[in-house]
């Protein structure tokens, strides 16, 4: 009988040590303190944090789940979360000074979330179980402080967007470690010039260029040459920045010059690295029409293989022309136009009518 008692006891004693493993919260799958090192979690699809803080410059990936039970803080680090951000009642994310957390997923959350000044916060899926969730942003003010996106709670601007992945992507390139699918196809091409294109028209000379994404563009320079090999600067067109949109630009320069021009765009990013497009030539003679992008034009068939038709009310001539506006072919009014000199991809054919000239674009396989 006082052998079973025993038992009893210690086994009652057993089970109240683990008591609060057994009935308490989940147990905390990060360290509480994360400071100036680089840690990668993979192992499990949910990590739970009960109160945990990330600073001094570290770098923490976790690919999966994170289930904030308690409190986790960010300052002056850096989180990416490969899975969705679940904030629980109660629970608190703060987004300290000089911290950057991008999740990939959704915040599923019904607690806090804290941003200060000079930190990013992002999540690519939104925001979701908003009923009772709270964002307070410092100064209540977004501004160039405080970069924030997150759908479905008011912050759904793609440039934002981009701005943050583009500063992540730095972060982990420099610490070696693996970008992420869902940044790199938001994170824009370092200039993608589609075209640049120079024609003459009544009063001078037309440039026209358009870009499919733009990377820390500040500016771009038009430059001019009449011998292909030295070149001036002829005029300065401010850039957008960071863009993942289509922008199309256009100069107009007069001028009475006549004989072959050379021209090219330069480019120049805020660091001061630049890059030129391809040369143009163009022979400055004659009067031009200017161009009338409004003018009916079809062309089919689009995605075309070996010949395109060309429809259109006052046809004179085309000219096929690649990506930097040199001329391929060109050719006056025809029921078809062969393409098997054309490169594989988008071309581009410029139209010449007798209410002026239109640019249109057309894919060969």
């Amino acid at each position: 009988m006082m052998r079973l008692r025993k038992n009893i006891i210690l086994l009652a004693l057993l089970l109240t040590g683990f008591a609060g493993d057994v009935f308490g919260g989940p147990k905390s799958d990060l360290p509480d303190v994360i400071n100036n090192k680089i840690k990668e979690y993979t192992g499990k699809s949910e990590y739970n944090i009960t109160n945990t803080t990330i600073s001094d410059g570290s770098i923490v990936r976790v690919k999966g789940n994170i289930i904030v039970n308690g409190t986790l803080t960010i300052t002056g680090a850096t989180l990416l979360v490969e899975g969705n951000l679940r904030i629980k009642n109660g629970a608190t994310v703060n987004v300290e000074e000089g911290a950057i957390v991008m999740v990939t997923g959704v915040v599923e959350s019904n607690g806090h979330a804290n941003l200060s000044n000079d930190s990013d916060f992002a999540a690519i899926g939104g925001l979701t179980g908003s009923n009772n969730f709270i964002l307070d942003v410092a100064d209540n003010s977004m501004g160039n402080e405080c970069n924030t996106y997150l759908p479905g709670a008011g912050y759904a601007d793609r440039e934002v967007l981009a701005l943050i992945t583009n500063e992540l992507t730095e972060i982990l390139e420099s610490a070696n470690i693996d970008v992420p699918e869902a940044l790199v196809s938001i994170t824009p091409l370092p200039i993608e010039l589609t075209y640049f294109i120079a024609r003459q028209t009544s009063n001078g000379v037309k440039f026209e260029w358009q870009t499919a994404s733009e990377k820390d563009n500040d500016y771009f320079t038009i430059e001019y040459s009449t011998d292909a090999l030295n070149f001036s600067e002829l005029a300065t067109v401010s850039g957008a920045g960071t863009s993942t949109e289509i922008i199309n630009y256009e100069y107009n320069y007069s001028t009475n010059a006549t004989g072959v021009m050379y021209y090219r765009l330069r480019q120049t990013d805020y660091d001061g690295q630049t890059e030129c497009s391809d040369i143009v030539a163009l022979s400055l003679a004659g009067h031009q029409t200017a161009n009338v992008s409004n003018i009916d034009i079809k062309i089919y068939p689009n995605p075309a293989t070996d010949y395109v038709q060309i429809n259109g009310d006052g046809i004179v001539s085309v000219e096929f022309v690649n990506a930097s506006g040199r001329v391929l072919s060109a050719a006056g009014l025809q029921a078809s136009y062969s393409i098997s000199n054309l490169p594989q991809g988008v071309n581009y054919v410029i139209i010449h009518t007798t209410q002026g000239y239109a640019i249109r674009q057309f894919i060969k396989h």
